[in-house]
């Protein structure tokens, strides 16, 4: 009950510090697309993973992202304890990281469904955007969490090497 409360409490915290942008983000251009590919936890595809890399003059130079088409339904609840499950493989990083973290995911994630599209923008400045279907942002200026984020699926160490072989062109 503490820590659910404790929990509530920081997500509430989090949303001051970090509000929702109101705004679109730019298109993605196909030409940026590095790979595509899907993610597939046993007999279950969960969603269609594209990573795409934004080069040149524009604000958004040198900014990775990731979008997400989903296959089949997916509780909030179960994304967020996936990627804490991604967390704990790393050795320092500490509890009290992790909850902020999780207070962060408490706030940009969404229960998706069937068909719904999300995206993660891992911005040239560190910073890290996650868009969901309805274009809510809710950006988070955490570099360290941005790249640790990222490599769950781009990492040398994530526990989906084809998949990102994949999204890397390779």
């Amino acid at each position: 009950m503490f820590f659910k409360r404790f929990c509530q409490g920081l997500s509430f915290l989090l949303v001051m510090a970090c509000p929702a942008f109101g705004h679109s983000h730019p298109s993605l251009d196909p030409s940026h697309l590095i790979g595509s590919g899907i993610l597939q936890i046993y007999w279950a595809k969960v969603y269609t993973i594209s990573h795409y890399q934004i080069t040149g003059s524009s604000p958004y130079q040198d900014t990775t992202v990731l979008t997400f088409d989903y296959l089949r339904s997916v509780p909030k609840d179960k994304t967020i304890q996936a990627s804490l499950d991604e967390f704990a493989r790393y050795s320092d990083i500490t509890e009290d990281k992790k909850l902020r973290w999780m207070g962060y995911l408490n706030i940009a994630l969404t229960d998706m469904a069937d068909g719904d599209h999300a995206e993660i923008w891992h911005n040239s400045d560190g910073s890290i955007t996650f868009y969901t279907r309805d274009q809510t942002s809710h950006r988070f200026d955490d570099a360290e969490f941005a790249k640790v984020f990222m490599n769950i699926w781009l990492g040398e160490d994530t526990n989906y090497p084809e998949l990102r072989q994949v999204l890397l062109g390779r």
